[in-house]
């Protein structure tokens, strides 16, 4: 099985494991591993074979693999998974680098025989119980507000406590595996000081373990410190606002300072370094280029849903941090790029340096404020499709009608399906709207005939739209006239 290929490119990332992280993850494998202490520990069933080696052989590679895998977690603390396969894939390659040199040859990776807790998965079972183990964790990776500790905690006591999946160190991967969640989500390993406490409290139900652990991991309730760059701009103010709603417990007190773009030093494990040398950066192309920090957040923590709601603003910070605003707006005339560059979230956000609110903290406040609300209009535009999957086409792909229609994207979302008019219903409210572009005068062409059957329609001049009723002012009363009427009209002067 192949390593995942790795996908970010960070400062942070291609340096070694730092040496307090070493020690803490090495004095928990010395306190509870049998293996690393060269004993080939069978204890657990009688039909489980002994490993390849013993003695001084198996505890010195037992340790070397132990060293190989530490230092892969940390090159791939930042790992972003499309799926829940590939987080499979990599733990599967961490449980083969844990028991490297160590199986017989006639061994697989997964166990075939049954242990002798009761609690623990049959080795029938296995496989199911497996991939619902992944499943979980991935979905608890991606989650809003996702808990490191307890998300690792969860981890050690499923792989070593209940399935028990592998046919050889199970407990040694579990300590890795929860060692790269805590190293992702930068938080301090526990310290396990006693190996028959430490079982007697994993074999617990879900929170008593996970309350034991966290017991266990200094600070773990000490206020989360988030630096980026002073004078931040749009890739910082999102990359904080991302990670504090995706990785960050709801409730946890968390402080941000914005710091010279140089301070490169982490100062405890739970300090978060975002678009500064040093912390979480984003990939690099082969020209030198680095994407944003708030790409790489968004594809680490977020859940692919929420990643989807908030694809055009990602695009849009990316674009502007790797490739700035000249690049996005080359293909328009001076002019128009200068208006539209002047009206950019980018520019807007300078624009509050000028306003009431002239530090990067107040100005983080209203953004937090704005990306809450980018969100929400991310998640009213995908779920548009409910509204669209049931409009009606009486005469073919150009003209739409949607009855009782409460979501604002569905009339964008028809257009860029074809329609070239929309017709909808809101309550006594009834319009009908022209896909721009369209050489269409909805004016001339419904307002003759409909103003002279019924009162209170309005008819833009500019010809795009027609209504009776608007969210602006709504209409009390019915209409008599029925979508079918106008569309009937339409087709008389549009075609199909």
């Amino acid at each position: 099985m192949n390593k995942p290929e790795k996908v970010t490119e960070t400062a942070s990332s291609n340096k070694g494991a730092p040496k307090k992280f070493v020690q803490a993850l090495n004095n928990n494998l010395d306190t509870t591993s049998r293996t690393a202490k060269g004993v080939s520990d069978v204890s657990a069933s009688d039909l489980k074979p002994k490993l390849s080696t013993d003695g001084e052989s198996l505890k010195e590679k037992s340790r070397n693999n132990f060293d190989k895998m530490t230092e892969l977690i940390w090159k791939e603390k930042y790992h972003a998974f499309s799926s829940s396969a590939e987080l499979r894939q990599f733990i599967e390659t961490i449980a083969a680098g844990i028991s490297d040199g160590l199986l017989k040859p006639e061994q697989g990776l997964l166990r075939t025989w049954e242990t002798k807790l009761s609690h623990q998965t049959k080795p029938e079972n296995i496989e199911r119980d497996f991939e619902i183990f992944i499943n979980d964790l991935f979905q608890q990776l991606h989650s809003p507000h996702a808990d490191g500790l307890k998300i690792a905690a969860f981890a050690e006591q499923r792989l070593d406590s209940r399935v028990h999946p592998f046919a050889d160190g199970c407990g040694r991967t579990s300590k890795i595996v929860s060692a790269w969640i805590l190293a992702r989500y930068h938080l301090p390993l526990p310290q396990w000081t006693s190996r028959d406490e430490y079982y007697e409290q994993i074999e617990k139900d879900l929170p008593t373990w996970q309350a034991y652990y966290k017991n266990h991991v200094e600070n773990a309730d000490s206020p989360r410190t988030i630096h980026t760059h002073q004078k931040a701009d749009s890739d910082a103010f999102s990359s904080v606002a991302a990670y504090k709603r995706y990785a960050i417990p709801a409730g946890h007190e968390t402080n941000v300072k914005f710091v010279p773009a140089g301070t490169k030093t982490n100062l405890e494990a739970t300090d978060v370094f975002l678009d500064i040398d040093g912390g979480m950066k984003g990939r690099k192309e082969t020209d030198g280029r680095t994407h944003s920090s708030f790409r790489q957040i968004m594809e680490v923590y977020a859940p692919p849903e929420e990643r989807e709601a908030l694809k055009y603003l990602i695009e849009y910070i990316d674009s502007i941090d790797t490739y700035g605003p000249a690049e996005l707006l080359k293909k328009l005339d001076a002019e128009t790029a200068k208006t539209i560059s002047e009206n950019t979230l980018r520019e807007l956000l300078e624009s509050l340096r000028y306003s009431n609110l002239k530090t990067d903290h107040d100005i983080l406040t209203v953004f937090e404020e704005m990306f809450s609300g980018l969100l929400e209009r991310g998640r009213l535009r995908i779920a548009a499709s409910q509204e669209v999957a049931r409009a009606e086409f009486p005469f073919g792909p150009t003209i739409a009608i949607v009855k009782e229609k409460k979501n604002p994207f569905t009339v964008d979302l028809l257009f860029e399906k074809g329609a070239q008019v929309v017709i909808y219903t809101d309550g006594n409210n009834i319009g009908v709207l022209r896909k721009d572009g369209a050489e269409l005068n909805l004016k001339e062409l419904l307002e003759v005939e409909i103003g002279s059957q019924e009162s209170g329609w309005f008819f833009h001049d500019h010809g795009f739209m027609a209504a009776r009723g608007t969210f602006k002012n709504p209409s009390t009363s019915k209409s008599k006239i029925t979508p079918e009427i106008i569309a009937e009209i339409l087709r008389k002067n549009i075609g199909d």
